[in-house]
């Protein structure tokens, strides 16, 4: 006879007997926002380690994890109650980040921020802000990035010659200038209030931009009003080393590595594309952060339409790059992306690599030669980095761009990093 045939299950307890089993020992679990949801703050901080897990700071508050989102919850419960010991953003690292000879200010955030953001994002944000975007927003959303919008451009031409029956037709490549140095605070902050009624969500989207505003004390008055209305540089003003009054804050401008300003960059133009794309009916409008591409045969038609769609820019104080704001013919080369397009005769799109792009990789690999032979590189080490440089490229590379280089690695590192390079299980096939 087991000890089991004799226990009383809890729905037969008898009444005067049931209060005194007090399984609930925390009492009532007070219910939390969508965004201080302590499930929510884990999976959060499981997404926010990924690419990071190996510095100490990620570790140590994975290792005490418990504790870590414990604090966070009661700091977003104070935020959102208004009461003491409310969460406030972190000072993370700054560094400046040289992109192609470009100097970019990057600003990252600490472990618990990035898990804040994350959540914010992930669970409130990002769902009602997607269906606002047209589909041929690439950047900064799951399951797309660049690749997606060069294959999108192929497509795009590909249906305007199906369409058209033609290769001569006109696309107007536009970049705005110092995108995220100038997006407007205020307006960022009434989109988003447009996109959400959390009341949470709203306060950690004021805290963060609160927390990006720019002190430029050391400006006149006068100076302060320009900088205002006019197109700032935060990368000049940061090289320029001012100090910091407390006096004067500029509130334009986000920073490049929070995960917020990522999402305020991808959905800032939001009005601007559904201008082209719905208002005006472009088939062939995308857009990658700040460029963007619109197709068209009948060139009028398209610079009507694009002076409407800089005039709706022009509404949440958007600068456009004249430099790089340009019209081409697409049976020309034109470049997007990095990428060399054009639309031949019988509706064959090519795309190729900038011979820049090329040249500028054989000039940093040889720039390794002096840490090989410092010992702080090892000729493998080499060989995997040229190697992973080359296959994300091959599809728009030709066999004698990849075989310089190969012979390149082959003259100054040997033939351990050559054979590392040198994969011929893999066809190479001219564009």
């Amino acid at each position: 006879m087991s000890i089991l045939d004799n226990a009383i299950r809890w729905d037969e307890l008898p009444e005067n007997t049931a209060e005194e089993y007090q399984w609930d020992l925390l009492g009532d679990v007070p219910e939390h926002n969508t965004i201080s949801d302590a499930n929510h703050l884990y999976a959060s901080m499981l997404s926010a380690r990924e690419g990071t897990a190996w510095k100490g700071s990620v570790q140590r508050f994975c290792w005490e994890w418990m504790k870590e989102i414990s604090r966070l919850q009661q700091e977003l419960d104070a935020l959102e109650s208004g009461g003491n010991n409310a969460y406030q953003p972190k000072d993370g690292p700054q560094f400046f980040a040289n992109e192609r000879g470009n100097i970019r200010p990057v600003e990252g955030q600490v472990i618990g921020d990035r898990v804040v953001a994350h959540c914010l994002i992930d669970y409130e944000l990002m769902p009602k802000i997607y269906p606002h975007l047209i589909y041929d927003n690439a950047a900064s959303i799951a399951g797309r990035g660049v690749d997606f919008a060069r294959k999108r451009m192929k497509v795009h031409l590909q249906r305007f010659y199906q369409r058209e029956g033609t290769n001569a037709g006109h696309i107007r490549l536009k970049d705005q200038s110092k995108y995220y140095d100038n997006i407007d605070h205020d307006i960022a902050y009434r989109m988003m209030c447009e996109f959400t009624d959390n009341e949470l969500a709203r306060k950690l989207v004021k805290v963060s931009l609160k927390h990006a505003e720019l002190d430029v004390s050391d400006l006149t008055e006068e100076q302060f009003e320009i900088a205002k209305r006019t197109k700032f540089d935060r990368v000049k003003w940061r090289l320029g080393k001012h100090p910091k009054g407390g006096t004067k804050f500029l509130r334009k401008g986000v920073s490049v590595g929070d995960q917020l300003s990522q999402t305020i960059g991808v959905s800032f133009p939001w009005r601007v594309d559904n201008e082209a794309r719905i208002i005006h009916g472009s088939r062939y409008y995308q857009r990658y952060m700040d460029d963007s591409a619109d197709i068209d045969k009948d060139l009028e038609r398209l610079k009507k339409r694009c002076a409407a769609v800089d005039r709706r820019a022009d509404e949440i104080k958007l600068f456009t790059n004249q430099r790089k704001t340009v019209i081409c013919r697409t049976d020309k080369w034109f470049v997007y992306l990095q990428r060399k397009f054009r639309l031949r005769e019988n509706g064959v799109v090519e795309m190729k690599i900038l011979p820049k792009t090329v040249t500028r990789f054989r000039k940093r690999t040889r720039k390794m030669k002096k840490h090989v032979d410092a010992g702080k590189f090892t000729p493998e080490y080499v060989g995997n980095v040229v190697r992973s440089w080359l296959f994300a490229r091959q599809d728009v590379m030709s066999y004698p761009q990849v075989r310089r280089i190969e012979l390149l690695v082959l003259n100054l590192y040997g033939r351990e990093a050559y054979e590392r390079v040198c994969d011929r299980t893999g066809r190479w096939k001219a564009t």
